[in-house]
């Protein structure tokens, strides 16, 4: 904030406007308006359409409810901050340029952003800071930035000294949600226009990392690209010098582990699919190295990208086999949820692949919306898949199933049986997934 701050025109309007839900934080906000700055505190909730919600006040994190949520509650008015902004609440003009926009709304961020889509096409919006945090009701993050990036504005998630640029072909996907297959439970990211001279000044100034030499250069990198929109053609070999980048005095494990990381991404460069096939290589290399370091979350996530280049098919020639023995393998070395998951999943595609079900065979993802009607699905094993589908979507962490890739062959095939899968759950839990 310190480094934003210095950008912010002297003579322009000063005008701080608060938005709270919660009663007893909202008379916290009226004590600091009383100190006579200029300061205006609104007790309501924000989000993506205007009328009443229902709040939930709980100790650790309040929020609005959510679906089939059944804690104790209470009615809030709701606004978009479009609606703020048409209607000139606290006295904000249309025309006022809102030099930071900071939203911590627990978990509903995007539907906020999704409330400001007018405020963002008219670019009134200098910077923008927002959490994501991954739960029930969340957007996803790739979504959000997706949207976000319509309107000219790109991202980075914001780290300790150094910016990781995320938007438009720079999205990892190990950023993705859990419920996604990614590792995201909360982070915070600085967005603005891509096309504002000051977006340079504000990483020249944050990316101070003493340890993360090149991590300024990097987003400088993305930001050039983003303002070119430029695709990124050369290969990862031709971006960078991997015989140099692989002096580094990082430990063997960690550093073959970033190489097969750079070479998969790519991170500004066009990985080749001879790069991709290198990056897998890197990935065991970093097991064995952390296996002979000792280091076992190391050896867990190398051998958890291992398996997602067998499943997934993107570094190695799609093999489940394969992907199950690492798995297991990054299971072996630590308490992998992710992991976990996925083990037990492809153990229900292979067994029923060996059954010979046509209905419940694995497809190619590009396939899936086609893999199962009806009546292919009722005339399957329903009731083992069923089970194992309430079992993930009930997990607080897998409750955004719609979203997942790792779990779109299970939507595909159970969606269309919904009314037998009712008839499993009386309670209606699924309608949480």
């Amino acid at each position: 904030m310190e480094v934003l701050s210095t950008l912010r025109p002297k003579e322009s309007r000063s005008l701080v406007i608060a938005v709270e839900p919660n009663p007893s934080t909202f008379q916290q906000l009226s004590d600091v308006s009383a100190s006579g700055c200029d300061f205006c505190s609104l007790n309501l909730a924000l989000s993506s359409e205007s009328g009443d919600a229902a709040f939930v006040a709980a100790d650790r994190m309040s929020h609005l409810r959510r679906p089939q949520e059944a804690a104790p509650h209470f009615q809030v008015e709701q606004r978009t901050l479009d609606g703020l902004r048409s209607s000139g609440t606290c006295g904000w003009r249309p025309s006022d340029q809102v030099f930071i926009l900071k939203i911590d709304s627990e978990g509903h961020d995007g539907h906020v952003l999704l409330g400001a889509r007018e405020t963002l096409m008219a670019k009134k919006v200098k910077f923008l800071l927002f959490e994501h945090t991954n739960g029930q009701a969340a957007i996803d993050l790739s979504r959000t930035l997706d949207f976000l990036w319509t309107f000219g504005y790109a991202c980075f998630m914001i780290q300790d000294r150094f910016l990781v640029p995320v938007s438009h072909g720079w999205f990892h996907p190990m950023y993705r949600d859990r419920s996604s297959g990614g590792f995201l439970v909360n982070a915070d990211f600085f967005c603005a226009d891509v096309h504002d001279p000051d977006l340079s000044i504000v990483i020249e100034g944050f990316v101070t990392h003493s340890s993360m030499l090149r991590a300024k250069e990097i987003a400088l990198t993305a930001l050039a690209q983003w303002q070119k929109q430029v695709v990124p053609q050369k290969s990862v070999w031709e971006v960078y010098d991997i015989a140099a980048l692989s002096q580094s005095n990082l430990s063997k494990s960690i550093l073959e582990f970033y190489l097969g990381d750079l070479l998969r991404v790519g991170y500004g460069a066009k990985p080749t699919a001879q790069e991709m096939q290198q990056s897998l290589e890197f990935f065991m290399r970093s097991v064995e190295s952390a296996a002979n370091e000792t280091k076992a979350m190391v050896a867990s996530v190398s051998a958890y990208e291992v398996a997602c280049c067998y499943y997934f098919g993107d570094c190695a020639t799609r093999d489940r086999h394969q992907a199950l023995h690492w798995y297991r393998t990054a299971l072996r070395w630590s308490n992998n949820i992710y992991a976990a998951v996925l083990e037990k999943l492809i153990q229900l595609e292979i067994s029923e692949e060996q059954k010979r079900d046509p209905a419940l065979g694995i497809h190619a993802f590009n396939d899936i919306p086609n893999a199962c009607s009806i009546d292919q699905v009722l005339t399957g094993n329903r009731d083992a898949w069923a089970s194992e589908l309430l079992r993930v979507c009930t997990q607080q962490t897998y409750s955004r199933v719609e979203d997942s890739r790792m779990l779109a062959h299970i939507r595909a095939c159970f969606l269309p049986a919904v009314s037998h899968l009712q008839k499993l759950t009386p309670n209606n839990k699924l309608q949480a997934c």
